[in-house]
């Protein structure tokens, strides 16, 4: 259990046990979240002092939480400042200016990726349900789509995967399984794409699903190759980046609740738009679509699952959801490369038509190493058993595999367009 937890990257300490009291008296002595509330760490600071963290912070990793609630942000920021021994909003600034690793710690404490397996398990029955007659709905070709945004490290994306693949099983359907799962936490995406979590899951995971979905490696679990090709972890912005389209169900559990109202309301429209006419949205007990109504009609109402009703309002659908344009700059920082510059319809309108026209793609660098999937690469490309790979001479079929070396090499040597005809391939009635 030790070596699982320090393997998360979360501990803020790994100490003797003997140093552990000193460390939690400390704590306790410096704790600044008082019972007045957390605006009480607001009014001894400096008006623009948490104005000014936020903003080193986006200078830091290009990443903006002005739309995060307030009480959020001071619990977050009072507990690195209770870690580091301050009672200043004005002097933890100054910590983060003299440690550059802080940002990235308060950055992680902020994305609060509480997650798990089956979390809230009665929920999970109650959208089964509605996955089997998702299931029961679409026809032998048609891909069943699902997005996750707010991911984590994987672990409510594969519990989906497997509900999808179960039902799938129980209809003699061989469907096409698209699953989008989004966040800006890299850490925690690699974690989830690699599909390692500790023995510890069997407690959350029936021993059925547990022997079909999971391969056992030593004192952890990997979620078997099938499973992990039918998700595509991926880095997003939920609140400046445009949406997935054309989805059967959207799922956002632990996520809004963070941010302010207004944030909320605009991207309960953009899952309305993301949705298929008669697509679902899936919130857990902690959210709700507000006043929302007339986009959503209730499915299951202590679980928050709702169906899609009426058109799409394209004419209230924003992007980016949360414009950033105003934020100030932190001084002398350097300007990042952030995903919240704003979309133009003209980028959105290319994204939309690459998603439905464009035929299968994948980039590559000149090691022949996958950087990005695009289309229905599933026809073309395997996972190898063993550890995840993302050689595209190992994931492409053997008889592929000398063209399509050959192919590469003369596209990069020549800068130039590259076609070499390849040969079908017969796998499971798809040609």
């Amino acid at each position: 259990m030790p070596r699982s937890a320090i393997a998360t990257g979360l501990v803020d300490y790994v100490i003797p046990i003997e140093g552990i009291p000193e460390i939690l008296i400390r704590y306790v002595e410096l704790a600044l979240v008082s019972k007045n509330g957390d605006s009480a760490l607001l009014d001894k600071s400096e008006p623009d002092s948490l104005r000014s963290i936020l903003a080193f912070l986006r200078s830091r990793t290009k990443y903006d939480f002005s739309c995060y609630k307030e009480g959020t942000l001071m619990r977050r920021i009072g507990r690195r400042m209770g870690l580091n021994h301050l009672d200043e909003l004005g002097d933890y600034l100054n910590h983060m200016r003299e440690r550059p690793d802080e940002a990235t710690q308060l950055f992680k404490d902020l994305l609060i990726g509480v997650t798990g397996f089956f979390r809230e398990p009665e929920a999970f029955k109650a959208l089964e349900e509605i996955i089997a007659k998702l299931v029961q709905e679409k026809g032998p070709d048609t891909p069943i789509r699902v997005w996750v945004p707010g991911c984590a490290t994987g672990e409510e994306a594969y519990s989906i995967a497997m509900l999808v693949a179960g039902q799938l099983q129980v209809a003699e359907k061989k469907c096409p399984v698209q699953i989008f799962a989004t966040d800006i936490d890299e850490e925690a995406l690699g974690i989830a794409r690699a599909g390692v979590y500790p023995e510890n899951i069997a407690a959350d995971i029936s021993p059925d699903r547990l022997h079909v979905f999971f391969e056992k490696q030593g004192d952890a679990y990997q979620v078997r190759g099938h499973v992990r090709d039918s998700i595509v972890f991926a880095v997003q912005n939920l609140i400046a980046a445009p949406p997935f389209s054309k989805l059967d169900l959207v799922s956002c559990g632990n996520l809004l609740i963070y941010l302010k109202p207004d944030v909320q309301k605009k991207i309960i429209e953009l899952f309305h738009f993301a949705l298929n006419q008669v697509g679902y949205l899936f919130l857990g007990s902690a959210e709700s679509i507000g006043q929302h109504e007339d986009l959503f009609d209730t499915r299951v109402k202590k679980w928050r699952l709702y169906q899609r009703i009426g058109a799409v309002q394209r004419n209230v659908v924003e992007f980016p959801i949360f414009p950033t344009r105003h934020f100030q700059k932190e001084p002398g920082s350097r300007e990042h490369p952030s995903f919240d510059d704003p979309v133009h319809l003209s980028e959105f309108v290319r994204g939309l038509l690459l998603d439905h026209y464009a035929p299968a793609s994948v980039l590559v660098n000149r090691k022949s190493q996958i950087i990005y999937y695009f289309g229905e690469i599933e026809r073309y490309l395997k996972q190898p058993a063993g550890a995840p790979t993302d050689d595209l001479m190992n994931r492409a079929r053997e008889e592929q595999r000398i063209k399509l070396r050959a192919m590469i090499q003369k596209a990069f040597e020549g800068g130039s367009d590259s076609q070499i005809g390849l040969t079908q391939v017969q796998d499971e009635g798809v040609r």
